[in-house]
């Protein structure tokens, strides 16, 4: 079992006997952070257009998305943008955010979808990698229908085998669930497959603990973005 750190896809090969790749797809595949920023925004325009002025947004969705979370942690519901909008509408003491939160949601996902970019060197990697036979299944947190969108957003569509979300097995990761069922997707087994993914804990540790070896993808140094 090996581990490395990369900064982009440019030139990256992977060893011949890896016969199974594991990709994350937020903030590997793409870069979260200006996506997030871009989509939250929106959002809170057009939140303001309904409430007035919110000078302390960034504080208050952060704290509905916490809240959030503590509800349901560790699965796809807690990454749901229309329970953190309609739970800040309920944080600001309104009746109507049931109203409004799936607009909100369609907001915020359309500007995020449409503002991705491809990370350096991705798409030949993949090519690549799929040329020499291996098969390749992202693995990710969020729901199957959003990641999808992404997937194909990004252009790398034809370029993986299958797609694993915590929706699709109750759980996200670091728990085990998500890579057992991406290796049994793939007919793989762990001695022979590696792991590509932004998050030390989520990603990295979920792998290693079931023998994956495991490339670990960071934007910059720090590789601190917001929670998804």
């Amino acid at each position: 079992m090996s581990h490395s750190v990369i900064f982009n896809f440019t030139n990256l090969t992977l060893d011949p006997h890896i016969k199974t790749l594991l990709l994350d797809l937020d903030n590997t595949c793409y870069e979260y952070l200006p996506c997030h920023q871009e989509a939250l925004n929106l959002a809170h325009t057009a939140i303001e257009q309904i409430v007035g002025p919110l000078p302390l947004f960034s504080k208050q969705y952060s704290e509905a998305q916490l809240q959030v979370k503590s509800r349901i942690p560790t699965h796809s519901a807690s990454h749901s943008r229309v329970l953190y909008f309609q739970t800040l509408f309920e944080l600001l003491g309104r009746k109507d955010g049931h109203i409004h939160a799936v607009n909100l949601e369609n907001t915020y996902w359309g500007k995020f979808i449409s503002t991705m970019q491809i990370s350096p060197g991705l798409d030949t990697f993949l090519a690549e990698t799929k040329g020499n036979g291996t098969t390749i299944v992202v693995v990710s947190d969020l729901t199957t229908a959003l990641q999808c969108k992404k997937i194909a957003t990004l252009g790398i569509a034809d370029k993986v085998d299958y797609l694993v979300t915590s929706e699709e097995v109750g759980a996200d990761k670091p728990k085990s669930a998500p890579f057992q069922v991406a290796l049994k997707k793939a007919a793989g087994i762990a001695a022979e497959t590696v792991m590509i993914g932004d998050s030390h804990e989520k990603d990295i540790l979920g792998a290693k603990a079931l023998g994956i070896s495991t490339i670990h993808f960071c934007y910059d140094k720090k590789n601190n973005i917001p929670s998804l």
